[in-house]
């Protein structure tokens, strides 16, 4: 289990090894282009950022650790993302579900800049999400989404920063993650939190090699990426072409054939199944279109045979 603590000014995390990284240097003035100070001047009275951060982690005492320590290495990764500038940011919390991380990211943002964006989506309206948000203080621009999972109807490259709620199991992760590379900007960052979605986390790791990750428990993970490093898969997808069309040309010589075979049916089905996984996942409408029509008409036959 890995370990977050705040000491010297500085925020740091410490994996189960004993090795450690610090996250956010708040002794580190030059570093900090936020219209928030990293500390505060002899007798004066204004809130700074390890103010923000450990108010934060208060807040959540005896909501359990594992909550307290999720929300707080959000907080502390999202701001030493928003030290970097002065200006608003964008952010889409894909999944908010009742709002307990929401608190955390819309309680950032705002101090940092009310001008910034956050838009909390999830397939269904959930009323403790209000309430969640009714203990902000600072709040940015902030907006609620009621939405279909793999494609959300919002504006693409838009958003600075997208944070995958896993406390959601999403039932086909690989479209919630291709959506949300759609949604981000060219340079933006995808901030995924696992909480025992196991295939969600295989699923962002092969999207990214080249990531951050972070062990809260072994079932609880945060991991971070950058939206142009995504790279799942390169060498399977430069055969995805070949693959789906030798499984089309095959589905169509069986169709057209006299005697149809149930178990050669069920075969092709079977992968054009997985040819039409791996066509989400690398964002191949294309293919998609064409695999789902001709696995329709195999299970078409396959019922007739029946």
């Amino acid at each position: 289990m890995g370990n977050l603590f705040y000491n010297d000014s500085r925020f740091v995390y410490e994996d189960q090894g004993g090795e450690s990284r610090i996250l956010l240097d708040c002794g580190c003035y030059l570093a900090n282009k936020s219209r928030v100070p990293m500390h505060r001047l002899p007798g004066m009275e204004y809130l700074t950022i390890p103010d923000l951060l450990l108010g934060l982690l208060e807040k959540e005492k005896g909501h359990g650790e594992d909550l307290e320590f999720s929300a707080a290495l959000l907080d502390i990764l999202l701001a030493s993302r928003l030290i970097k500038t002065s200006s608003p940011v964008n952010v889409l919390e894909y999944g908010s579900a009742n709002g307990s991380l929401s608190l955390h990211l819309a309680e950032v943002l705002g101090t940092f800049h009310e001008e910034s964006v956050l838009v909390c989506a999830y397939d269904t309206i959930e009323p403790e999400w209000m309430e969640q948000m009714a203990q902000v203080q600072h709040l940015p621009k902030l907006s609620y989404f009621a939405g279909d999972f793999g494609q959300l109807k919002l504006s693409e490259k838009y958003f600075d920063i997208v944070v995958i709620n896993g406390m959601v199991n999403y039932l086909q992760p690989e479209e919630v993650i291709n959506d949300a590379l759609r949604l981000v900007t060219k340079d933006g960052i995808l901030i995924c939190y696992s909480e025992e979605t196991a295939l969600l986390e295989s699923t962002f790791k092969l999207y990214f090699e080249q990531r951050e990750e972070y062990e809260i428990t072994p079932s609880r993970k945060v991991f971070l990426a950058k939206a142009k490093d995504k790279c799942w898969q390169k060498e399977a997808e430069k055969d995805l072409d070949r693959q789906v069309r030798e499984d089309l040309e095959r589905a169509e010589a069986l169709l057209s054939g006299e005697s149809l075979s149930e178990a050669e049916l069920a075969g092709v089905a079977a992968c054009l199944k997985e040819d039409l996984r791996l066509a989400v996942a690398a964002g191949r409408n294309d293919l998609k279109i064409r695999l789902i029509e001709c696995r329709q008409e195999i299970i078409r036959h396959i019922k007739k045979c029946c």
